[in-house]
């Protein structure tokens, strides 16, 4: 072996482990030993969409192992554009993950996918999908999920919306009122009677009395 050769593999094995947090390559990653409080990141091939993550190390990891693959499984009710799932056999020491998209704007709109309504599931929730930039014909997103387990880049499902109605008041007929007089019309006290004289009493004219006087002479 030349000079040269072992100068290369020694050069490319100096890259490898001069920044640990970096790691690239298949969607399997063994890890030897990482202490906790460690963010580790992990580039992403074969699974559509998914580009990198990065993920806290909440506790010392020995001879441990991270495993991203596709799995078509994973119930989801409207369109996607890939399913996988992200898995530890250490996954209590797997905190915040912080995953990065890039898909082909085109094929987004084959799915009936538009820039808006993309994001990633998590467990079957959705996650808060941030829209980053659009680069050429690829559009970049981020998310963030809790720790392992089952994602779906897919269709927001649409919101319900509240639509405020007004109440619906019956009409009724209107109820018959007395008669009220009208304004102005001043209501007229009954007489009251003479000092003397019984109430209901009838009153006698001057020539009626005339009459009777007459009618008694004559009579």
């Amino acid at each position: 072996m030349s000079l040269a050769a072992v100068f290369l593999f020694f050069f490319i094995g100096l890259i490898s482990f001069a920044d640990p947090s970096i790691i690239t390559g298949s969607a399997v990653q063994n890890i030897a030993y990482v202490e906790g409080g460690t963010t580790l990141t992990n580039g992403v091939r074969d699974i559509p969409g998914f580009q990198q993550y990065t993920f806290e190390v909440l506790e010392t990891i020995k001879n441990g192992q991270m495993q991203v693959e596709i799995d078509n499984s994973i119930p989801f009710q409207d369109e996607f554009y890939s399913k996988f799932t992200i898995s530890s056999d250490q996954p209590e020491k797997i905190g915040m993950i912080t995953m990065s998209l890039k898909i082909p704007e085109q094929e987004l709109q084959q799915k009936h996918i538009s820039l808006g309504d993309l994001r990633l599931f998590y467990e079957g929730q959705e996650t808060e999908t941030t829209f980053l930039k659009k680069d050429g014909r690829y559009v970049y997103y981020t998310a963030q999920a809790t720790g392992v387990g089952n994602f779906v880049i897919g269709k927001a499902a649409p919101e319900n919306i509240l639509v405020e109605t007004e109440p619906v008041v019956e009409e009724s007929e209107p109820e018959e009122m007395g008669e009220i007089p009208s304004t102005g019309e001043i209501s007229t006290p009954e007489p009251s009677p003479l000092v003397g004289q019984a109430i209901g009493e009838p009153q006698i004219g001057f020539w009626a009395r005339i009459r009777a006087f007459f009618g008694s002479l004559f009579g």
